[in-house]
Formats: C-alpha cells, sequence, structure tokens
C-alpha cells in the first residue's frame, strides 16, 4: 500500500430535504472515519431550477470553499475515486444519499375498517417511511362521492389500500377501488405517469381490483397487511411501498434520475434511513429509545421498544409551514403557559403568523425565541399523543388492536413505557441549534415527561439521515459514528414519577465520580437541578428513593448505575409526573423562569424586564 494510500474509502453522503441538501464527508482517521465537513444548499426541485442535483452541486462546492478537499472538477463532475495531487487530497470514493424532496413520499392510506384494515396499512406505510396526507376507511361518516372528492384534492403520490382477511368478503374492498376510480387521480409529478396503488388486502379480490383500477392506475399488489383479524403482518406492504416510492414516485421528481446515477447505492427515503438506523443502535445496545425530528413542517417520532420500531408523521405539527396548526390543535393558552414572562395573546399570535407567512425568520428577541421554544413543546407533546395512539403491538391475541401496553398510557398519566427508555434524542434546529443545552433539555423534559434514570442527546449535525446511509454500506461505522460524532449527550437524567407535597424528600442520592469527590444530598418534591459531572467522566450513581416514590424499578426500590457525564452534567426532575402548571399566568410565569434558572437555560444577558414584564 502506498504511502497516501487509505485503507478506508473516502465518503460523501447528501441529505436531500424538502427545502435543505446537506452534505457530509467522512474521511478515514486510522481504521475508522470521522465527521471531516459539513455544508448545506436549498433544495432545487421545485421551479425555475426543477433539478435536485443543483442543490447537491452548490452543497458541494460550501464543501470545497470552507477548505474541505475539492470534490468536483471543473465540469462540476464528481472527482472519483479520492487521491492526492499536488501534495492536497481530492474526490471521494463511495457517494450516497437519502431524499425527502419535493414533500418525500406522499401517501392516502384507504382501508375497510378503521381499527384494523386502515390501522394495518397506516402501520406499514409510515414503516417506508410516508408522509400520511389522510387515512380513509369505509367506516367513516363521509359518503363516497366526499370520499373521492377528498382523494382527488390530496393528489398523493400513492395509495396503500387495504380490506379484508384473507378468504374474506371481497364486496367493501370492491366498494374502495370504484371510490378510487371515480376520484380521478393524476400523479403530482410527471406527465403521462400512472398513479401507483398498492393492494395489501384480502387476495382474493386481486383480479377484481385489477379489473376496476389497472386501466387507469398502476396496480401492484402486497401481501395482505390484515391476513387475520389476530395478526398483523406489513413487512412486504413496507417493502413494497419502498419499491414503488423508488422505482414510479422518484423518478418524476426533477433530476432524481441524474441523482440516482451519481449514487453507488440506492437512494432512501430520509425518514426511513433515520428510522433503521436509530432501530439498529438500539437493539445493536439492547436499549430503548425515543427519537425525535422536529422540523418546519412535520414532527417525526420514532421508539424502539424491546427491539420494535414504531414511527409516526405529525404532517401538520411543525415549527414554520405549519405552525399556525400547532396553535390551534393546542391552543393558545397551553402555549403560552411555557413562557417565563408575559407575552400579550394578540402579540403571540402575530408572531406564530408571521413565521408562517415568512417560515426562514429566526427568532431576533428573548421573547421570540422562548415562544418558539414553547411551540416546540406543544408540537412534541401532541406528536407523542398522536404515536401513542397508532403504535400497537404486532402480532397482539386481542381482536380489537388495544394498544401495545409499553405505549398505551398518554404522556399526562405518565404512562409505564415512560420509564424503560435509556436515551432521549432529539433532532431539527429549534432543538439542534438552542442558545442553551439546557434549553433543548428542558424543551424535552416537559414535552414528554420520562421518568426513571436515561440520557438526554442532541444530534448536533443533523448526521442521522447520512448515518441512515451509511449503515446499509457499513453497519459497524454507522454505529460508531453515531454515539461518538452525532450525538452530543447533554447528560443522565434521574426523574421519579408521581406526586408529592412540595419540600418533602422523595429521595436521596450519592454521586461518586472515577476522579473528584463524592457528591452527597436530598432532592425534595419540586426540585430540578444539575449535579456536576464533566462530559465524559464516569460515575456511580445511588439513588434510595422514600416510600412510595418509583425510580423507574418499582415503589421504593433504588438505582445503582454507572452513568456519563454530559454538557449539563447529571439532571435530577424531581418536579413529578404529571407536570403540574399553575392556572394563574404570573404564578405560571415564575414557576418557568425558576426551572429554566435552576438548569441555565435563560440566557445572560437578559434583563429582569424581559423575563419578568
Amino acid at each position: 500500500m502506498g504511502e497516501h494510500e487509505h485503507k478506508l474509502p473516502v465518503v460523501l453522503v447528501t441529505d436531500c430535504g424538502s427545502t435543505t441538501t446537506k452534505a457530509i464527508l467522512f474521511e478515514p482517521d486510522g481504521d475508522r472515519w470521522h465527521f471531516a465537513a459539513q455544508a448545506e444548499a436549498p433544495t432545487t426541485v421545485e421551479a425555475p431550477l426543477e433539478n435536485i442535483v443543483l442543490g447537491v452541486r452548490e452543497a458541494l462546492q460550501t464543501l470545497q470553499r470552507q477548505g474541505s478537499r475539492p470534490l468536483m472538477d471543473h465540469a462540476g463532475a464528481l472527482i472519483r475515486p479520492s487521491h492526492d495531487a499536488n501534495e492536497r487530497a481530492e474526490g471521494c470514493d463511495l457517494y450516497l444519499s437519502t431524499c425527502s424532496a419535493g414533500g418525500g413520499l406522499q401517501l392516502v392510506v384507504a382501508g375497510v375498517t378503521r381499527v384494523f384494515s386502515t390501522h394495518a396499512a397506516q402501520r406499514a406505510a409510515l414503516g417506508a417511511g410516508a408522509l400520511i396526507m389522510d387515512t380513509l376507511s369505509l367506516d367513516e361518516s363521509r359518503s363516497g362521492s366526499a370520499w373521492s372528492a377528498r382523494l382527488h384534492a390530496l393528489r398523493p403520490d400513492m395509495i396503500l389500500l387495504a380490506g379484508g382477511t384473507d378468504e374474506g368478503s371481497c364486496r367493501h374492498v370492491v366498494e374502495l377501488a370504484e371510490w378510487i376510480r371515480a376520484a380521478g387521480l393524476r400523479p403530482r409529478m410527471g406527465q403521462g405517469t400512472r398513479l401507483p396503488v398498492i393492494f395489501a388486502g384480502n387476495p382474493q379480490a386481486r383480479d377484481v381490483v385489477r379489473e376496476i383500477l389497472g386501466d387507469t392506475m398502476e396496480v401492484v399488489f402486497a401481501e395482505n397487511v390484515l391476513p387475520t383479524v389476530e395478526s398483523d403482518e406489513g413487512d412486504d406492504a413496507r417493502r413494497k411501498v419502498h419499491q414503488v416510492f423508488m422505482n414510479h414516485v422518484m423518478k418524476q421528481a426533477p433530476g432524481t434520475q441524474d441523482l440516482v446515477s451519481l449514487v453507488d447505492h440506492p437512494v432512501l427515503p430520509t425518514p426511513a434511513a433515520v428510522g433503521n438506523l436509530l432501530h439498529r443502535f438500539a437493539n445493536h445496545r439492547n436499549e430503548n429509545l425515543l427519537a425525535v425530528d422536529l422540523g418546519g413542517a412535520t414532527t417525526d417520532l420514532f421508539t424502539v421498544l424491546d427491539g420494535t420500531l414504531e414511527r409516526t408523521v405529525s404532517a401538520n405539527l411543525g415549527l414554520s409551514y405549519s405552525v399556525a396548526n400547532v396553535m390551534v390543535q393546542a391552543g393558545l393558552d397551553k402555549v403560552l403557559r411555557w413562557l417565563p414572562m408575559n407575552l400579550d395573546d394578540g402579540e403571540a399570535r402575530n408572531q406564530i403568523k408571521n413565521k408562517m407567512l415568512r417560515p426562514t425568520t429566526l427568532p431576533m428577541r428573548v421573547e421570540d425565541l422562548f415562544l418558539e421554544q414553547a411551540l416546540a413543546r406543544e408540537a412534541l407533546r401532541l406528536s407523542l399523543l398522536q404515536h401513542q395512539s397508532l403504535a400497537t403491538t404486532q402480532n397482539e391475541p386481542e381482536k380489537d388492536f388495544r394498544l401495545n401496553a409499553g405505549l398505551r398510557a398518554a404522556t399526562e398519566s405518565a404512562g409505564p413505557w415512560l420509564s424503560r427508555l435509556d436515551w432521549v434524542i432529539a433532532s431539527g434546529g429549534v432543538l439542534s441549534h438552542a442558545p442553551r443545552p439546557a434549553q433543548a433539555a428542558l424543551m424535552m423534559l416537559d414535552a414528554f415527561q420520562p421518568w426513571g434514570l436515561f440520557r438526554l442527546a442532541v444530534d448536533r449535525v443533523f448526521m442521522l439521515p447520512h448515518l441512515g446511509a451509511l449503515l446499509g454500506v457499513d453497519e459497524h461505522a454507522a454505529l460508531d459514528l453515531i454515539e461518538r460524532e452525532a450525538l452530543a449527550l447533554l447528560g443522565f437524567v434521574l426523574a421519579p414519577s408521581g406526586q408529592g407535597k412540595q419540600g418533602d424528600i422523595c429521595l436521596s442520592l450519592r454521586l461518586i465520580p472515577d476522579d473528584g469527590p463524592v457528591q452527597e444530598r436530598e432532592v425534595h418534591w419540586g426540585e430540578l437541578l444539575r449535579m456536576d459531572l464533566p462530559p465524559g467522566c464516569t460515575a456511580r450513581l445511588i439513588a434510595k428513593p422514600r416510600r412510595g416514590v418509583n425510580l423507574g424499578r418499582g415503589s421504593g426500590v433504588p438505582r445503582d448505575q454507572e452513568i456519563v457525564g454530559g454538557s449539563l452534567g447529571l439532571l435530577v426532575d424531581a418536579r413529578g409526573r404529571p407536570l403540574s402548571l399553575p392556572d394563574d399566568q404570573t404564578a405560571s410565569q415564575a414557576l418557568m423562569k425558576r426551572w429554566m434558572s435552576a438548569l441555565g437555560a435563560l440566557p445572560e444577558r437578559t434583563s429582569k424586564q424581559e423575563v419578568s414584564r
């Protein structure tokens, strides 16, 4: 091997999002990769440019201007393979990409019954990385004409149709197919193409579905998502949704064929890449996690519990394009309760509407920042409620498809599954780029209200989609990079469940670091505090709850575990579960200010008037 040859290849990965294309370069460092550089540029799938590769090239040019190795020649072509020229490194060996440009995979789920077939198909679609525009069921109150009109107005990329158990009746499936035909659907992108319909219902209905839809639509068959009312078998439908998206939908997005010709492995839908990575990460560590990607238009939520991945997309809960929906669904009073200062209702509404009209603007005042973070709490809380309502156990014996015991309880009741988490992971600008890490921590703790003992982390450079693409090439490298380079550990959190009288002792703890003095203290109900434990330093945590207090292992059961310090050290959240905020606005503001001050979430230069007026 020559002096300048690398044992590992230089890897370039792009994530082509709806608005931004992000490029990351991984270079060899001995026998493993390291994060070398990152850049971004506007995605160019829309008019007037209408070629996604133009945005990719702009992102790579930005990488080069930042001092990274040259990646393109003068003609704009990728330099491959990597090599040293004139004493400087050039090019890459491997190029991968994920994509959600053009809105990603926009899909409508149609089923015979909302509780059974529609629900099972919805789970399969979410697992394939789809953004579900709507779910339509035969047992809804709307008429067939209203049903068809709704489909026509939505203009989805594809339809996933389900209904009927194996050997069951075909009559209702036929009725659904007729309604779909009556909608007169045309693809969003691609003239002269036909809209794909994936039928994942009763196999005996395939011939009649083909007869009704086959002359106007591209009909694809998958195994029944609900072969019996006791089972949920969505794996084949999930694969077919992904295949059809790549073969029929992605090819129609402007410039996507050029992108496909450049990459060395198939382009993955961004949510599917992130879900695959988180699933493998949790299973590799034999741990449970909750992860969120809070964007401008949508909020993606992922859970991995006991090896099972669940993903949901809240399509109208975001902090720019759909920020008004957060206000409407939550209620303005629920948003304002998270503020440490007074803000007039009219001013708050105007700020929220301005953000919707100018979605790329950033907060310029402390009031703007705190309002955005208050909206983030409500978007996260509402997304978790939706996630819990959709997550069900595969192969669960109950015929009514009751919720998985781990996800059955609503957030406000501090459900038992929230004590089983080992990780709570956040991504998205308002979380990853919060001016202070404590602000990101409080947004997650306030919205999700997990309890027990767990890690808080943020995806500091939006690397999860890129590592999801790398996972299919080198799983070991992707798993190494996610914790070493992608996740910024805020710290471990110890949080008891339940409620106690304010000021009463709820637990005592000892923090025994490998290097440094032992810390001991009693924790009182209502307290929120930080304990010093520098990033990367390990310590033994011994927590002894008072009788009736649960730290995740049962009432009165102590915790004795090795932990690692993060940017916030160790956080102890004894505010109780569920959180209780006063109805009085002045008292609520004072409480929020106290919580923020306890963790260092208030800006140092914030004047007393700014946070108390």
